[in-house]
């Protein structure tokens, strides 16, 4: 019998991610406050110190599971900038944003009978020049409150971007699923 799977994650975009690969999963909320842990790494460590620190959260409430644990930074210039919470920082995150080209880090951990697989994942994201008509426009469209950079690529984010380089672009979406599904076939686990 293969060990339980599960997500250190509520959010929707990594639990429909997670059911795009078919597998039996559990998804539960991190026993950690990110807020707190922002200053314990450099920015660019930050997403793979925080998916760790999600996973091993859980390691104790389910000791016999393969735990996932996930994290995404926005760097611009060397800064990461946070989530907006609201529609107005959305449009103040996007009026900062367009017409430059920032680094989205998501942090990929996995944890299994004492043994940890951690990758980050850089995409680099440059986004097109955009009037403020375009981006209120895109707020309404997206209501993307909450989201890394106030875009959802899964949604109609690209219509902001002239180009995107990544290696999993699934990672944009939160959760990078050809890092994971490779993790996961060498612990004897394969979606097909």
């Amino acid at each position: 019998m293969s060990s339980p799977i599960i997500l250190a994650s509520e959010s929707p975009f990594r639990k429909n991610l997670m059911n795009q690969i078919g597998l039996e999963f559990e998804a539960a909320r991190p026993l950690i406050d990110e807020d707190q842990m922002k200053d314990q790494a450099l920015p660019t460590d930050l997403p793979a110190f925080l998916a760790k620190a999600k996973a091993a959260s859980l390691i104790e409430t389910h000791p016999n599971s393969i735990i996932i644990g996930s994290d995404q930074v926005l760097i611009l210039k060397g800064q990461v900038l946070n989530k907006p919470k609201t529609r107005d920082e959305v449009i103040e995150r996007l009026e900062q944003l367009q017409g430059q080209t920032h680094t989205l880090h998501t942090g990929l951990a996995v944890y299994h009978q004492g043994q940890w697989d951690i990758e980050t994942i850089i995409a680099e994201m440059a986004m097109r020049e955009l009037s403020k008509d375009e981006i209120e426009r895109y707020c309404d469209l997206d209501q993307a409150v909450g989201c890394a950079g106030g875009y959802k690529i899964e949604s109609r984010g690209p219509l902001l971007f002239s180009s995107i380089k990544t290696e999993d672009h699934f990672s944009i979406i939160g959760l990078p699923l050809l890092s994971l599904t490779s993790i996961l076939r060498k612990l004897g686990i394969s979606p097909l």
